[in-house]
């Protein structure tokens, strides 16, 4: 919700610059600067900047966009939970049964054991984490849930159980999860001390270096 002690161009300008564009920028956008010399617009624009009612809209919308990405997350992760703990129990109940499969020639049954499969309503249970369930043209069932372990290393990388360990020089990667680096351009981007750290750093850390 828009800060009300703000005018339509200070919004704008609030806006923009939570969009990620610099203060010149900004400012021409949300203000006719036809006449103006970028210092003008400069002096404007940071004056602006520096409004109290400015920067608390800024902190607003920052807070909401860190409110929402708290609830995405929370999202995936209860998602993703639900798929690594789930049981086929909550599904279908499987035994083995002895039956009658024929008759001989004098007509005796001839018995064998089968595996009998019930199966829940689908309108009695959740039915998100199940990715396939066919019969085939010779009566053969399939029934298949989302991947349990993919579910359970994502939530452990996001934990922070796994860590992606990442060789930046020659040689073989020394560790569960490989990637490929630019490595010209990790060092172009890295501090001093981030390359002296180079071998601690995880794939995303380092990603986040190169993409400054």
């Amino acid at each position: 919700m828009a800060n009300k002690g703000l005018t339509i161009k200070q919004e704008r300008y609030a806006q923009n610059l939570f969009a990620g564009m610099s203060q010149r920028e900004a400012y021409k956008d949300a203000y006719n600067c036809n006449k103006m010399m970028n210092k003008t617009i400069d002096e404007n624009a940071s004056r602006l900047f520096n409004d109290s009612k400015v920067s608390a809209r800024i902190e607003e919308l920052t807070e909401e966009l860190k409110q929402k990405n708290m609830l995405t997350v929370q999202k995936v992760v209860d998602e993703l939970s639900h798929i690594a703990f789930d049981d086929i129990s909550n599904y279908l109940s499987y035994r083995t049964e002895k039956t009658v499969v024929g008759r001989d020639e004098l007509g005796n049954p001839i018995t064998d054991y089968k595996t009998i499969i019930d199966l829940k309503d689908s309108n009695t249970i959740d039915t998100r984490n199940i990715s396939e369930v066919s019969m085939g043209p010779n009566g053969t069932f399939k029934f298949k849930q989302y991947c349990k372990d993919n579910a359970l290393v994502q939530l452990g990388k996001h934990l922070g159980m796994f860590t992606d360990n990442v060789k930046l020089s020659g040689g073989t990667t020394n560790t569960n999860y490989n990637y490929d680096v630019d490595i010209d351009l990790f060092k172009s981007k890295a501090t001093p001390d981030e390359l002296a750290n180079a071998e601690r750093l995880t794939y995303a850390e380092i990603q986040a270096i190169i993409k400054r």
